[in-house]
């Protein structure tokens, strides 16, 4: 209980820290360019703050990556092939 507990408020805290700088985001946006409403660009704000920090720690864990989890040099990597979509269907058209 204690370790969701844990989760839920250290997840409140991230939350509100990117509302609170997407808005600040926001209403600067709204600031410089008054054409832009301020519900716009506070969700502008909040979108772009999100995706920088999501960048940020990937390359956060990308960087501070243990040496022990880098992949050896003999191994190869597996490939997975994708199949394209189907190709669509020509309509008949009805005679005359």
């Amino acid at each position: 209980m204690k370790a969701f507990l844990g989760l839920l408020l250290s997840f409140a805290v991230v939350l509100l820290l990117l509302l609170g700088m997407g808005s600040v985001v926001g209403f600067l946006l709204h600031r410089l360019l008054p054409a832009v409403e301020l519900g716009v660009a506070i969700l502008i704000g909040v979108l772009s703050t999100g995706f920088s920090v999501h960048f940020l720690a990937r390359l956060m864990a990308h960087v501070y990556r243990p040496m022990g989890e880098d992949s050896a040099e003999g191994e190869e990597l597996e490939i997975v092939v994708v199949p394209p979509f189907p190709a669509p269907r020509k309509r008949r058209r009805p005679k005359r």
